[in-house]
């Protein structure tokens, strides 16, 4: 799990909202033959083993609420894939796009970044119903 976060440490700045700086831990270290666990994560290739990606996407929501508002609870998504993997804590943050106000549906680029602005994840996040596929749909497609 992260740290506990508030809307207060978020800050927007030319169009992004900026999360705060988290050191995910990797809760699935001790579970033997996965890419979590240390020798079998470096067996493939990995600097260690990695944190999961459930325990990433939870460091969205605080931010994605400061950019929707609450009924990104009601009608909101989001849709990412990875790009690099991260290990045991090492700080990462989430981004968001500042949806154009005033819409009824919006959806707007995601990322999230280590402390050397290596991408850790990409994609889309939003609320209602945009007409546009989401990043990950639309990279399947």
């Amino acid at each position: 799990m992260t740290t506990e976060s508030t809307t207060a440490e978020i800050t927007e700045r030319d169009g992004v909202f900026t999360g705060p700086w988290r050191r995910p831990r990797n809760a699935s270290a001790d579970v033997r033959g996965s890419i979590h666990d240390d020798a079998t994560a470096k067996d493939l290739g990995f600097r260690g083993g990695t944190v999961a990606g459930s325990i990433h996407m939870e460091q969205f929501p605080p931010v994605l609420v400061r950019a929707f508002g609450q009924c990104w609870f009601e009608t909101g998504s989001l849709s990412t894939y990875f790009r690099n993997a991260t290990t045991d804590g090492e700080p990462v943050r989430a981004f968001v796009r500042t949806p154009a106000s005033g819409a009824d549906a919006a959806q707007v680029d995601v990322w999230m970044e280590d402390e050397h602005g290596t991408q850790v994840l990409e994609g889309t996040a939003s609320a209602g119903v945009p007409a546009e596929p989401s990043r990950l749909r639309a990279k399947l497609q």
